[in-house]
């Protein structure tokens, strides 16, 4: 079980590698379909409501219906994963975490809102460059190799969106997602 476990988790970082590859060579293409992102959204709040048990987070949402975007499916849920376990991996035990899902006239905008310790400012500049971890982020935590961050950006920017820490404080960090609305 355990090198099975080895394995996907190998595989999983080869994955991420070579989509950054492709990123970085300008061939990173994406099949556009219509998405609900608020059917994605629901989706992997269910995920991470699961993941959030052990620690007992509480976990509350506002995902607006019908939200709807162009992009890939698959890497929207990379995306989505990505933040969500970040949320639930650097919380505290028994702590919280906020998902919200709204649009404007032109983008899709997602934010992700937990409680824990809050990022270090010296460390925010740096949070998505690939194989970045925070220093304290090391310590009694489950392992990672600082790929999810840079992956999401790069994905995130495929969609002509945009991914940004909005604010980090010792009670809480907040992430926002920007994508843009499918035309009508």
């Amino acid at each position: 079980t355990s090198l099975l476990e080895e394995t996907e988790h190998q595989q999983a970082i080869l994955q991420s590698l070579l989509l950054l590859s492709r990123a970085d060579a300008g061939k990173l293409r994406i099949a556009l379909e219509s998405v609900s992102l608020s059917d994605l959204v629901t989706h992997a709040l269910d995920d991470a409501e699961m993941m959030a048990e052990e620690t007992e987070l509480t976990v509350s949402s506002e995902i607006a219906p019908g939200v709807i975007v162009n992009g890939d499916p698959n890497l929207l849920q990379q995306v989505l994963h990505n933040l969500l376990s970040n949320a639930v991996k650097y919380n505290h035990r028994r702590g919280w975490l906020r998902l919200g899902l709204t649009a404007d006239e032109t983008n899709a905008v997602l934010s992700m809102t937990n409680g824990g310790e809050g990022i270090p400012a010296e460390a925010q500049p740096r949070l998505f460059e690939r194989f970045y971890r925070v220093e304290a982020a090391r310590s009694n935590r489950e392992d990672g190799i600082g790929l999810g961050l840079s992956l999401s950006l790069e994905i995130v920017k495929a969609h002509g969106g945009s991914i940004a820490l909005l604010k980090s404080t010792p009670e809480e960090t907040t992430f926002e997602v920007l994508l843009p609305l499918a035309k009508a």
